[in-house]
């Protein structure tokens, strides 16, 4: 059976209570059809601010926040072109592209705030299509290197950073190499750090932190044809939990974000019932044990993450007279 760990296309990001309470804790951002705007979404409630999404596609897995200034960056693609957004969700204020360099294709993108405040992340060079490691502050991407001997083919959008010990965490293979591996690079300054193999059993489609430290993630294992979810040691070794579920999922990469306050890891991506793409969900996953809750309701979205920020309902800001 072919692993479902696949991106199911270009969503928006955070998502939250799927009943439209306010909890905050995660959040997405949303693609508005009916105007062509990207906004913050917490449970059902947008917020005021937003980028226009006409012509606009949100790359997959370049979704990436800073909870503590209320602000999410992604890549906008246009017509070949990559521009950079950022997108402060508790203001009224339109995002605007900022227009990034074209010698490099940005693949990945956190966000960093364990020193100067920066993006980091990995880009391609399109000339040779050399992979380094880049930061960008504003929209200007600064190559930091590739410590490691031809490195690498990167899973796109698969990525964690720990901003405790500037690790960078990715999932992809060397030319040598001929099954995937999981890598750590300290990003200040680069520098390969570890390089692990992923059982052969399993697929990893996500990664990401629990409460900030603990790599963990999801794979699609082909031995049990389910999604489960993984926790790691200090040596990267992984571990599964929970027996998963074989209706789950097509993950859509870069979208998940795990709730502290619930010990759970959420995930956005459509169920394979009958071996068909479902409409896109929410799924949860529990981390002490793995078992998994099934989103009871559609929901689109490119990425989560966390914040405790609520959103306040655009709609409410204007009924009430603020701009």
């Amino acid at each position: 059976m072919k692993s479902p760990l696949v991106a199911c296309g270009l969503l928006a990001l955070m998502a939250a209570s799927l009943s439209g309470a306010t909890l905050a804790g995660v959040l997405r951002v949303a693609n508005d059809e009916s105007t062509q705007k990207l906004h913050v979404y917490d449970g059902v409630n947008a917020s005021s601010a937003h980028a226009d999404s006409a012509n606009m596609g949100v790359q997959v897995g370049s979704v990436t926040a800073d909870n503590g200034g209320n602000r999410v960056f992604f890549i906008g693609n246009s017509a070949g072109i990559q521009s950079l957004y950022q997108l402060n969700y508790i203001t009224t204020q339109q995002a605007l592209p900022q227009l990034l360099s074209t010698d490099f294709r940005v693949t990945h993108l956190e966000w960093d705030a364990s020193g100067p405040t920066r993006l980091i992340g990995v880009a391609i060079d399109p000339v040779d299509d050399s992979v380094e490691l880049i930061s960008l502050q504003g929209s200007t991407v600064t190559v930091l290197g590739m410590p490691e001997v031809e490195c690498c083919v990167f899973r796109a959008g698969v990525s964690a950073f720990r901003s405790s010990d500037d690790s960078l965490f990715l999932v992809g293979r060397r030319s040598s190499d001929t099954q995937d591996q999981l890598f750590r690079f300290t990003m200040n300054p680069p520098a390969l750090v570890q390089v692990v193999a992923i059982p052969i059993d399993l697929s990893v489609g996500e990664l990401d932190l629990a409460a900030g430290s603990t790599l963990i993630g999801l794979a699609y294992s082909q031995a049990a044809e389910a999604t489960r979810v993984f926790t790691s040691d200090a040596a990267l070794n992984l571990t599964t939990l929970g027996s998963g579920m074989a209706d789950c999922c097509f993950v859509l990469a870069g979208s998940t974000a795990f709730d502290v306050r619930l010990n759970t890891l959420h995930m956005l991506g459509a169920g394979i019932a009958g071996l068909q793409p479902n409409p896109s969900r929410q799924w949860a996953f529990e981390l002490g044990s793995g078992a998994i809750s099934e989103g009871v309701v559609a929901v689109d979205g490119v990425g989560l993450f966390p914040d405790a920020t609520p959103i306040v309902d655009a709609g409410v800001l204007f009924e009430d007279g603020f701009e």
